[in-house]
């Protein structure tokens, strides 16, 4: 399913819109929406909660014990404080839309609110309340609606139906059991501001999770956004529009089967795992991100495509992995203790302080840059394709040191450039120049000395051609711009050296190494395995932790999925 290639990439788009064309209808902000419509014209039962009495005004609902029971369709606006009970959505082939108007409800057996038997829900967040579910430690699963067996329900909100959370207000959803909130079908959020603390996952919408137009901030034990339908490849995917993200996890900050599309929206992800990882394909087509990752900031086990977006990585394994990495635009910095850009076959296993990547060289692998800036800061390798590397517009800076052992850029098929410009600093020793189908002149360069010394590029006339200044020291560099042909002469300055470059072939000086693949050979594990950077260990504000060294996953406390 290859998605992403830049000529059927339009696919994914064809996919998601259609769905979100056709899911959303009924979610959209108040006055746009049969929703809003509902709430303010069908009204079923008005539900006034209270640890004294709850009071219910209308049909379809009932209350004992605590426990109002809702077993018929239509709209029912909940408001006031309940210390324990719950809301239990029974109305099966009828829809149910819970209107949210100042409630604070906590159940210390089980779900505050639990969707069991319905067509579809929604809960609807009135505009300018606040709105709070909490769960307890332990749950019960004591009443014929839940299993122990199942795990069923384990989240403070869950829905085994459809469910869209629309509206104005806000929700904060503290989940001590497990998960914060669950669909087990599709999951719309709209218009919505959520908080959601959880022991384990955040927010999980099984077969598809939407989110547009809203305010997440998360902070998880364990993925803080996911969707998990790993049977069907139409489903287990994710859509972000126009969103506020702010994502502290234990482990992925957004993890998904399928398929991962990012709009437009400002992301803060900051994870012990990957940052965003989907075990199909990743596209982003815009957005502001800061990502603080201990494992990949951008992983797909299939392809990777950027269109558009300023993403900033502060700290990562490895910056942008996938099969197939296409960037055709956006603004792009990234600092890794491994590679910055990777692209390898295989699945990514990595978690837990075990790097067991089974990632290896292919036909398939490839990176392409198209366009935007891409600026890496590399302990490992800058640029790494275990296939083919091909620039043709844009502009790539990598700095990587002289003494790791690495390349700037590595690449075991063929090198090509065609445009943009190039200026990669880093190991002389392991070293690799553009190939002779290039049709953009190319020049690699190696000096006695290693430096941090800033680089430039002048034409016969003084021009500044390029310029740019590593983070790391390095002992050599390739350079390539449009304005650089063969046969005519430029001054470059480098490792605080003057030296003059006659073209006399459009690539000007020869790869010392090649086909490195990080000093391994294709197949064979990854440097690091079982041994990760220390930063694997830490914990990410105040969302999960990695297990230390010889603790199991399940002895962190972190309870089942």
């Amino acid at each position: 399913m290859k998605w992403f290639h830049p000529n059927v990439s339009f696919l994914l788009y064809a996919v998601l819109s259609s769905y979100l064309l056709c899911g959303c209808a009924d979610t959209s902000a108040p006055g746009s929406s049969s929703v809003s419509k509902n709430v303010a014209l069908t009204s079923a039962a008005s539900i006034t909660l209270s640890d004294d009495a709850v009071t219910i005004q209308g049909d379809g609902a009932t209350e004992e014990n605590g426990v109002i029971t809702i077993a018929d369709g239509g709209t029912y606006t909940i408001t006031g404080s309940l210390s324990d009970g719950r809301i239990l959505v029974n109305a099966p082939n009828k829809d149910v839309t819970l209107v949210l108007d100042n409630a604070d409800i906590t159940c210390s057996y089980g779900s505050p609110v639990y969707i069991c038997e319905s067509s579809s829900a929604t809960i609807y967040l009135t505009e300018g309340t606040t709105n709070t579910l909490s769960d307890g430690t332990v749950y019960t699963f004591e009443d014929s609606f839940s299993s122990a067996t199942e795990e069923e329900p384990n989240a403070c909100l869950y829905s085994k139906s459809d469910l869209a959370i629309t509206g104005n207000g806000q929700l904060t959803v503290n989940a001590s059991y497990n998960n914060g909130i669950t669909g087990k079908d599709t999951l719309e959020i709209t218009d919505s501001s959520i908080t959601v603390s959880a022991k384990n996952h955040g927010i999980n919408g099984k077969d598809s999770c939407t989110v547009q137009n809203a305010d997440l901030r998360i902070t998880s034990g364990g993925d803080a956004l996911r969707s998990t339908n790993d049977s069907d490849s139409s489903l287990g995917f994710i859509s972000i529009t126009d969103s506020v993200l702010e994502l502290t996890a234990g482990e992925d900050g957004i993890q998904t089967e399928t398929a991962l599309l990012i709009s437009d929206g400002t992301f803060t992800l900051d994870s012990c795992d990957d940052a965003i990882h989907s075990n199909g394909n990743v596209q982003i087509d815009g957005g502001t991100f800061i990502i603080t990752s201990g494992d990949d900031a951008v992983h797909a086990d299939q392809n990777v495509l950027i269109s558009d977006g300023t993403i900033t990585i502060q700290e990562s394994y490895e910056g942008i992995e996938g099969e197939s990495v296409d960037i055709s635009g956006g603004t792009i910095r990234i600092k890794a203790s491994d590679d910055g850009i990777n692209a390898a076959g295989g699945a990514d296993q990595s978690g837990f302080g075990q790097r067991q990547d089974t990632f290896a060289g292919s036909s398939d692998c490839s990176i392409s840059i198209r366009g935007g800036i891409i600026t890496i800061d590399a302990s490992g390798d800058g640029v790494d394709s275990n296939g083919d590397l091909t620039v043709s517009g844009g502009e790539l800076y990598v700095s990587e040191p002289e003494s790791s052992g690495n390349g700037a850029l590595d690449y075991n098929g063929s090198g090509v450039i065609t445009g943009g410009i190039v200026v990669a600093a880093g190991s002389g020793g392991i070293s690799q120049n553009f190939g002779g189908d290039s049709s953009q002149g190319s020049m690699l360069l190696s000096f006695s000395d290693s430096s941090s010394e800033p680089i430039t590029l002048e034409d016969s006339s003084g021009t500044i051609l390029v310029s740019y200044a590593p983070s790391k020291s390095y002992n050599c560099v390739v350079i390539s711009c449009p304005s650089v042909t063969q046969g005519s002469t430029y001054t470059v300055t480098a490792c605080g050296e003057t030296t003059s470059v006659t073209m006399d072939s459009l690539i000007y000086g020869a790869s010392s190494g090649m086909g490195k693949m990080g000093n391994r050979q294709p197949g064979a594990e990854r440097p690091f395995d079982g041994e990760p950077p220390t930063d694997m260990q830490r914990q990410p504000g105040s969302g999960g932790r990695k297990p230390e060294n010889g603790e199991k996953p399940e002895d962190s406390g972190k309870p089942k999925l």
